[in-house]
């Protein structure tokens, strides 16, 4: 068949499809800035930004650009990076270099209105420029940036501000963004430096990122470096067993260490019972053994902020007769590890006798999931101490659809219960098929629904775990990276506008067919979604690698939109040799599903010849791409390699 024709046919079925996935009761990307959300009041966003004639760089964008600005940073590494990413990011936007020069208290500086600086965390400076923080609460990563005469302060409550800080001051000051990492975009000149007075913290106070990044994407993004979380022995979650090994406590053959008490009696998990089997003396030496660990990590980590003591990765909790007791009256296993957290928070507290903040997490999750029956007010020990929070990972929710509507009601309604019981709430949410990797996953859109409705019920820390392994994830991972990472910042942002930002800067030439692409991807899968013929439920481990999934026609078509994008950006080639790379590396990372499916379940449809060719051509790109899982455990493509004898 002519191939025109065919592609034609597979477009009118995709019309098809579009008209019946309208019809459900599924929100597509088209329609979600009419989405009807009750208003938000636990948000900063207090920004004013007015244009100036006050110059800032001379002759911008040209080679003999030039500025008398210099930052000026105060003592701390958090203020020095902030200092150095500004100054290497407004170079790359306005050719210009910016002097950093470190602010001395006791110096005698010469600073009054007609200075030219740009001052990180110069706390005496801005005290005596007679500024002062807003009133409002900044939390842990607000911040306050203000123009006083020619020069701008930049103020954070604690050092996590100023990443965000510097982030804000740069989209003031040049209109920036990072699409990602290699791909920066500059709105304004830098000719002029406008009046700034920001007050603003981010909708989660600590943003984590989505796939594998580097750390200075995840810093240019805004997204959390990882500074905030304690490692107990180097482990941040699942991490139980690192304050009581069973090992040292269980496997004892020295009584004064032998406590079997302290565990659960299914071998298979051996979680921890944190009733101590009902028993108060090895309760209270449980607490005691943790307590030990707990101090120590948290003076190996001065700077850190939070620190989790939280359950193995496997759905089974204690079930002792004390812990059943406990569930029959208080109506969930979680009411045993809240209120063995509030006594270890105790001590804790204790311990840090107010000099310092640090908040101990739990994990609501598998047969914790579920907060307890008896109210707060009946029983005041299961409300959670105020630096005592619980991490929420509904794991077998629908992600593909917000996590406040259709089938996913019941998980909504856990946080709205949880927070009746922790005044802090960080949500662990999924942005993956875990057994397929290299599949799409559709969780563009309804990702910044369930933003929203986490942010209405007061979590403040986002874990939207995806792929930690590839560094380039198909399937659009680059324009969910974007998205996250502006969504976590303002949960109310414009999809739309952001899907037309990143196709058009990330895509260039090639970014009409690249979102005629996507824009297929998403309708096929909103097709497979709610045809309830097809079985699939949205679940992070649906099995979706299916011939009936994914027909030989439609990947070859979309294969063609590929070359078609290939086709749009060839003449960088020598216009352009670097930036033909790049765009070109941007194509190819989202052939690799089509490819992949070529592979795998379609590969009985060529001849061997061409099989071999197209595996050999998948396993060169993927290694140039640095794709080397296919699936979670044990899902190596060396070892698929191995199998296909390449």
């Amino acid at each position: 068949m002519n191939r025109k024709i065919f592609t034609s046919l597979i477009c009118i079925l995709l019309s098809l499809f579009m008209v019946f996935a309208a019809g459900c009761a599924r929100k597509t990307p088209e329609v979600i800035e009419s989405a009807q959300k009750s208003p938000l009041e636990n948000t900063l966003h207090d920004v004013t930004v007015t244009d100036s004639q006050r110059e800032f760089v001379v002759n911008a964008g040209k080679e003999n650009a030039s500025t008398q600005y210099k930052l000026l940073v105060g003592s701390g590494l958090a203020k020095l990076r902030a200092a150095n990413f500004i100054a290497t990011t407004l170079s790359t936007a306005t050719g210009a270099s910016f002097a950093i020069v470190e602010y001395d208290p006791e110096g005698e500086l010469a600073f009054g209105r007609e200075s030219k600086y740009i001052a990180i965390g110069c706390d005496e400076l801005f005290v005596d420029a007679g500024q002062s923080m807003p009133d409002a609460d900044l939390g842990f990563a607000g911040y306050y940036i203000v123009s006083y005469g020619d020069s701008v302060f930049i103020q954070a409550d604690l050092d996590y501000g100023y990443q965000l800080g510097a982030l804000a001051f740069l989209r003031a000051a040049v209109g920036y963004d990072m699409i990602d990492e290699d791909c920066l975009v500059f709105d304004k000149s830098g000719e002029t430096l406008p009046d700034m007075r920001i007050a603003e913290r981010p909708d989660f106070d600590f943003r984590n990122y989505t796939n594998w990044m580097t750390d200075n994407k995840l810093y240019g993004m805004g997204y959390d470096t990882s500074v905030s979380f304690m490692g107990v022995n180097g482990v941040g979650f699942h991490n139980c067993h690192q304050y009581l090994p069973p090992d040292k406590y269980y496997n004892s053959a020295d009584p004064e260490n032998y406590h079997p008490k302290w565990y659960s009696e299914n071998s298979t998990y051996r979680q921890l019972c944190y009733t101590a089997h009902g028993d108060a003396q090895e309760y209270q030496a449980m607490l005691e053994a943790s307590f030990e660990v707990l101090k120590k990590t948290v003076d190996e980590n001065p700077e850190k902020n939070i620190v989790t003591f939280t359950q193995l990765d496997a759905p089974y909790c204690c079930e002792c007769s004390a812990c059943n007791a406990v569930v029959a009256k208080d109506g969930s296993i979680s009411a045993t590890i809240i209120r063995f957290m509030n006594d270890l928070d105790d001590m804790l507290q204790e311990y840090l006798n107010g000099e310092r903040t640090v908040i101990l997490c739990f994990f609501a999750y598998h047969t914790s999931l579920e907060a307890p029956s008896t109210t707060v007010e009946e029983d005041p020990t299961l409300k959670c101490n105020p630096n005592v929070c619980v991490i929420i990972a509904p794991i077998s929710a629908n992600y593909t659809i917000a996590l406040d509507e259709g089938m996913n009601e019941a998980y909504a309604e856990g946080f709205s219960e949880w927070s009746h019981y922790a005044d802090k709430i960080m949500a662990w949410v999924y942005e993956c098929n875990y057994h397929w990797y290299l599949y799409p996953y559709n969780t563009y859109s309804s990702m910044v629904d369930t933003y929203y409705f986490l942010k209405q019920n007061n979590a403040f820390y986002i874990y939207n775990e995806g792929q930690r392994i590839n560094k380039n994830v198909p399937c659009f991972g680059k324009f969910k990276e974007y998205l996250d990472a502006k969504a976590q910042f303002d949960v109310t942002v414009n999809y739309n506008d952001l899907e037309e930002k990143f196709f058009s800067n990330y895509f260039l030439d090639a970014a009409d067919v690249m979102k005629d692409l996507f824009d297929q991807i998403v309708q096929w899968e909103t097709y497979l979604e709610t045809e309830s013929s097809f079985g699939l439920d949205g679940g992070i481990y649906q099995e979706v690698a299916d011939e009936k999934y994914w027909p030989r026609g439609l990947i070859e078509s979309w294969l063609g939109l590929i070359d078609e994008a290939y086709e749009k950006v060839e003449h960088y080639k020598n216009e352009d040799a670097a930036l033909y790379e790049k765009l070109c590396k941007r194509i190819n990372i989202e052939s690799i599903f089509m490819r992949f499916v070529q592979c795998t379940i379609l590969s009985y449809t060529y001849s061997a010849d061409a099989l071999q060719q197209m595996r050999q051509s998948f396993k060169e790109d993927c290694a140039e791409l640095s794709i080397v899982e296919y699936r979670e455990h044990e899902g190596e493509l060396t070892a698929l390699y191995s199998s296909w004898g390449i």
